[in-house]
Formats: C-alpha cells, sequence, structure tokens
C-alpha cells in the first residue's frame, strides 16, 4: 500500500464528509473542496475528492 505524503501540489482536508453538520449543509463544504483544488486529499479517510469536473480533463 502507497501512503500519500502531503505537497503543496494536493491541498489536503482534515474535514469528515460524512460528519452530520456537513450532511446537513453539504455546501459551504462543497464550496471550500471546489476552493481548494481540482482534487484534494481527505486525510480522515486517506482518499482523494474530486468537487468539480471542470478543471479536470481525460488525457
Amino acid at each position: 500500500m502507497t501512503t500519500f505524503a502531503p505537497t503543496p501540489a494536493v491541498p489536503v482536508s482534515h474535514l469528515d464528509p460524512f460528519g452530520l453538520d456537513i450532511l446537513e449543509d453539504p455546501l459551504p463544504f462543497q464550496s471550500d473542496l471546489r476552493d481548494a483544488g481540482p482534487v484534494v486529499y481527505l486525510d480522515r479517510y486517506e482518499v482523494f475528492a474530486m468537487a468539480g469536473t471542470s478543471r479536470c480533463t481525460p488525457r
């Protein structure tokens, strides 16, 4: 298994996207993810998240 080492190129979020407060009102969290960049590392779950597809292009 490969572990992720944070870099300035990939922002890291410490928020829990499944937390009750975010589930009750997800729009601020989603906006924060979009503002952070096209890909954000969710350290609580050790996964990457994409909040918007407008800046992601296939290769």
